[in-house]
């Protein structure tokens, strides 16, 4: 089972022990994980591992395998151990084996699709972590800015102008139509494209099905299967390190890679 370094998981925002004791990972596999804490381990005693992530909470009964002293300090003890899980952790795609080296994928382009051409609510995500929120008017991808609004209403003297080179991605939260009611889309329209995992260069990550992909693009859409963050993103092709390619919405395992910046 492949295990992730500490460096490698930057989307987990917090690990301890049961009691509260925090815990300082080594590595960590849907299965298992190795880390040092400032409480006694003994192998074969029952661990509960409490983990917070990408807004979710995992609680994992495990095993100690394998302890050790690692450290010893004028405040305490410093323990390393093994763990195996009683069960995976939910997190199975960040924790997937790596994707096929040397085999890139070929992402098809549907034609067929086209972004809603009026008023669509949007929020900006910038590539150094800020972001903006309005309303922009039919914006399709293939132009270097982003027309911005305070609303649907808004007149041409409020509009501002945002260059796509500075973004990371545009989150499309929902459309409107030309009375200004929010419009209704099919949630699975997203699980009948290509499914996708977009890793951007700050190891954020947004899945779905995609519209499509050439390099050389400026970006490109993903429809995201979980739509509470939106319903449509266009990721900047600039800020994206990698596109992995998945047979289905549900599969753990990438089947191919696509690297697009260093």
């Amino acid at each position: 089972m492949p295990r992730l370094r500490a460096d490698d998981l930057h989307w987990l925002e917090r690990a301890r022990l049961k009691n509260g004791s925090p815990v300082s990972l080594i590595d960590l596999s849907l299965r298992g994980a190795f880390f040092e804490v400032a409480s006694r381990l003994r192998p074969g005693d029952l661990t509960e591992l409490e983990l917070v992530g990408d807004d979710r909470r995992a609680i994992t009964v495990g095993r100690i395998i394998r302890a050790e002293i690692a450290a010893v300090r004028t405040d305490g003890i410093v323990y390393r151990g093994a763990c195996m899980f009683d069960g995976p952790l939910p997190w199975t795609r960040r924790l997937a084996p790596a994707p096929m080296v040397g085999r890139e994928p070929v992402i098809h382009r549907d034609v067929s699709f086209r972004p809603w051409a009026g008023c669509s609510e949007a929020r900006l995500v910038f590539r150094h972590g800020p972001r903006l929120s309005g309303f922009t008017r039919g914006f399709q991808g293939s132009q270097g800015t982003i027309d911005l609004w305070p609303s649907c209403t808004a007149g041409a003297g409020e509009k501002q102008v945002v260059p796509l080179a500075l973004l990371r991605s545009l989150v499309i939260i929902r459309d409107f139509d030309e009375a200004g009611a929010p419009l209704t889309l099919d949630p699975h329209d997203a699980e009948t494209r290509q499914q996708v995992e977009v890793v951007f260069s700050n190891n954020d990550r947004v899945s779905g099905g995609i519209t499509g992909f050439q390099k050389g693009d400026l970006g490109f859409w993903v429809l995201p299967v979980n739509q509470q963050e939106g319903i449509r993103v266009f990721a900047v092709s600039s800020s994206v390190s990698e596109i992995r390619v998945f047979s289905a919405p549900d599969e753990a395992v990438p089947v191919a890679a696509l690297r697009i910046a260093t």
